[in-house]
């Protein structure tokens, strides 16, 4: 692990949630890599180079804004963020809670591969798992596999299903 992504997570509040994406910007000889690391959805995506934070970058009013002074010049920052929308990065835990919002309390974003899915109280769980597993497949539009746990409110019934 390099020194100063260490350093960098020291100084970070603790979280439980944490999504970990690199990104590749440019072509040939041109191209950067990059970490983006976010902690909450309603937060910014940490920019991170050679495990150095060098900017932040925010959706806000559908324009991606840096929060901070960065190096970054703007095409690079557009880049990042088309990346990002690309993905749904942002999108897809909002998109299940308004689909299911009588059946689903949050959603809960592990990676770009991976969703936490916390049901709300007094449901019928299993109803619930027959819609889900029916539906989930024309709600997730990312290009690679995506698993889903879902629980019930009181974690005591789960199930898990992937969408190819």
């Amino acid at each position: 692990m390099m020194q100063g992504l260490d350093k960098y997570r020291k100084e970070l509040p603790g979280s439980n949630r944490k999504v970990v994406l690199d990104c590749v910007v440019g072509e040939g000889k041109a191209a950067e890599a990059y970490q983006l690391v976010n902690y909450l959805e309603s937060e910014a995506w940490h920019i991170l180079s050679g495990g150095y934070l060098i900017g932040r970058l925010q959706k806000v009013n559908n324009v991606w804004l840096s929060t901070i002074p960065t190096n970054l010049n703007q095409e690079s920052l557009f880049e990042i963020g088309a990346f990002l929308d690309a993905h749904n990065f942002n999108h897809l835990s909002l998109k299940l809670k308004n689909h299911w919002a009588t059946y689903i309390h949050e959603v809960i974003m592990q990676s770009d591969r991976d969703y936490l899915v916390i049901c709300r109280e007094d449901i019928n769980f299993g109803r619930f798992r027959q819609l889900f597993t029916s539906f989930i497949g024309e709600l997730t539009e990312m290009p690679w596999p995506v698993e889903f746990k879902v629980y019930n409110s009181d974690f005591s019934d789960e199930f898990l299903i992937e969408v190819r």
